[in-house]
């Protein structure tokens, strides 16, 4: 919480986001801990823990792509959902 105050008074502060990059990797939050990494790496290209970061992060997304791709066949619709998006099932017609 400390660390989103000091961001919100320096917003270019490398090591803030940094810091912050690395607390959401630890507590699971990968999308906002890739954010933040990118945000310190574009004020300080070298900062170390937003490296640390975003190459951890990296090796994780590789790894989930090498066992989704491992299990899914071209034309594989399995894992596909029946039906349409979020208001599909209000303003679909009757099939059939």
């Amino acid at each position: 919480m400390e660390l989103r105050e000091a961001i919100a008074s320096h917003p270019q502060s490398a090591p803030c986001h940094g810091y912050l990059a690395v607390l959401y990797l630890k507590s699971n939050q990968a999308t906002l801990a890739k954010i933040h990494a990118r945000q310190a790496l574009a004020f300080d290209a070298e900062n170390e823990m937003a490296k640390t970061v975003q190459a951890k992060l990296e090796a994780t997304a590789a790894k989930s792509a090498g066992t989704t791709k491992k299990g899914a066949k071209k034309g594989d619709k399995a894992g596909a959902k029946k039906g349409g998006g979020f208001l599909s099932g209000l303003f679909a017609g009757k099939k059939g």
